[in-house]
C-alpha cells in the first residue's frame, strides 16, 4: 500500500504481485489514488495501516503469537525462495522509518 522498499522488492521479484496488490487494495477500500497512498506514507498513515492489518488478522482467529510469526516468515520466504535479504520485522515491512518501537508498545497494550 505505502511502496515500502519490501513491496517494491517483491514486485521486482513476482510477476503479477503488484496488480495481485492493487486488486485486492480495491476489494478491501485501500487507498487507490496518489494523495491516499501519500497520506498513508505519513506518520500517522501508517500506524493506521499497521493497526488495521494487525486487526484483520486478528479478526481471522490469529493470536499475538500467531502474527508476531507472521513477518519472520515472510522474511525467511523473501530470502529463500526470492533472493531478497535484509527484510524482516515489521518496520521492514511497512516502512515506518524508525517508529517501530512505539508501534509494537502500542500493539502489545492492546
Amino acid at each position: 500500500r505505502q511502496g515500502a522498499p519490501f513491496a517494491e522488492a517483491i514486485y521486482g521479484k513476482v510477476p503479477g504481485a503488484r496488480t495481485l496488490a492493487a486488486i485486492m487494495g480495491s476489494e478491501v477500500g485501500a487507498a487507490t489514488d496518489e494523495i491516499a497512498r501519500l497520506i498513508e506514507q505519513t506518520p500517522g498513515g501508517r500506524r493506521h495501516v499497521t493497526a488495521m492489518m494487525i486487526s484483520d488478522l486478528q479478526e481471522r482467529g490469529l493470536g499475538h503469537q500467531a502474527i508476531g510469526e507472521i513477518l519472520p516468515a515472510i522474511s525467511g520466504f523473501a530470502q529463500d525462495f526470492l533472493g531478497l535479504q535484509d527484510f524482516g520485522h515489521l518496520g521492514d515491512l511497512l516502512g515506518t522509518d524508525g517508529q517501530i518501537d512505539e508501534l509494537v508498545a502500542d500493539y502489545r497494550a492492546a
